[in-house]
């Protein structure tokens, strides 16, 4: 009786543990995608989508200047903090809770090093 509860309890312990090494959230938008800054890449956590639900803007460097970029860029971002360096509604920085500083979702151009 006690080594079949202890094989219960090991599976419900190995089955816990296993969902939750193979979950992450990887901070998915609506469509269940999100960009990897690192690759400039997109990639979907659920099937049935191949493209996002939204367009990011795209630049050429050839017809607008790096600063021309990030400032429609900004613009065009839907909130107030696109960047770490923009200011909350409240007066403060933005910093880490920035658009820019959360991975997926919305990657704003900040900086001349984001400009490709």
């Amino acid at each position: 009786m006690f080594n079949l509860i202890k094989m219960k309890l090991l599976l419900v312990v190995t089955l816990l543990i296993s969902t939750l090494a193979t979950a992450h959230s990887g901070r998915t938008d609506s469509s269940g995608g999100h960009n990897n800054r690192s690759t400039g890449g997109y990639h979907y956590h659920n099937s049935g989508y191949s493209t996002p639900s939204y367009s990011l803007p795209s630049y050429s460097t050839s017809t607008k200047s790096k600063q021309q970029q990030i400032d429609e860029s900004i613009a065009s971002y839907p909130g107030v903090c696109a960047c770490p360096y923009s200011r909350a509604s409240n007066g403060s920085k933005c910093g880490k809770r920035s658009a820019w500083s959360k991975p997926g979702g919305y990657e704003p151009l900040c900086y001349e090093s984001d400009v490709k």
